[in-house]
């Protein structure tokens, strides 16, 4: 009998107990329920018509594999030079971007450029011109602006090169982007070569290792800038070796040469490009 007994006062305890709990559980007689835990009430209700949608991109998307140009917008959104710069079948034609610093306004300072075998500027569409954009936001709804209709014309133009001809892209080294601390004559290399731009000079060298294999003026690429004064609000924009692009099978290499702006909010021009043969 003592076991029996035992053990209905153990499941008589066990039953206190689970009571008690409960009891407390429970809000005191005038007071409120605690509110649900963030994990109780699910995730938060957003009300979808509160949250616009982003401006789709101002220009068409490049189908993966081809040479072309996207302008997403001319602001902070950018754009997209897939497989530049580029070269002609034949190599008697190069095909880049170039970039320009508008000041600090933040709109896109965009140009599109065709190079002959010598470097020579054979063709230039301006793709989105900084002076020409319109510095309020357009309303919902709102037809594109004169300056849109002309990047989405200069876009089509540019890409319809390529899509006439036999073009392909140019491997090359990643491009330094300009910064006031910038070294102007901070040597690029790509491969097994070496290159290094004496400003003042206008003379480009490269090595192969510790040897010298070749340099090459520069003399019609970029003008020497003059020297810094600290009381001038802008001085002459930097130039420095910003990246390699090499072709073997036209044994050419194709220098770019960015710009550092000569103050806070001056505004640089875009690169220059220089096209000189490939050491052997």
């Amino acid at each position: 009998m003592r076991p029996t007994l035992a053990l209905a006062l153990a499941l008589a305890t066990l039953a206190f107990t689970a009571c008690k709990r409960d009891d407390d559980a429970k809000p005191a007689p005038g007071a409120s329920a605690p509110p649900p835990s963030a994990r109780d009430a699910g995730p938060p209700q957003v009300d979808a018509m509160m949250m616009p949608l982003p401006a789709p991109p101002l220009t068409p998307a490049i189908p993966p594999g081809t040479i072309g140009l996207q302008v997403i917008d001319v602001t902070y959104g950018g754009f997209v030079a897939q497989g530049l710069p580029a070269i002609k079948g034949d190599g008697s034609m190069i095909a880049v971007v170039a970039v320009a610093d508008d000041g600090g306004r933040g709109y896109l300072d965009l140009e599109a450029r065709v190079l002959d075998a010598s470097g020579k500027v054979v063709k230039a569409v301006r793709v989105a011109d900084p002076n020409q954009a319109d510095p309020e936001e357009p309303a919902a709804g709102a037809p594109p602006s004169a300056a849109d209709l002309a990047t989405k014309a200069a876009v089509a133009e540019v890409n319809a090169w390529f899509a006439a001809g036999d073009w392909r892209a140019l491997p090359g080294s990643e491009p330094i982007p300009p910064s006031d601390d910038l070294d102007a004559e901070l040597p690029v290399t790509y491969r097994d070569l070496t290159f290094r731009l004496e400003v003042r000079k206008q003379l480009v060298t490269i090595r192969r290792g510790d040897a010298k294999v070749a340099s090459h003026k520069l003399t019609r690429v970029y003008p020497v800038p003059g020297k810094p004064d600290a009381d001038a609000p802008c001085n002459d924009e930097q130039p420095y070796l910003s990246a390699v692009h090499v072709d073997d099978a036209a044994a050419k290499v194709v220098l770019t040469i960015g710009f550092v702006a000569g103050g806070h909010n001056c505004g640089a021009r875009g690169p220059v490009h220089a096209i000189v043969p490939l050491p052997k």
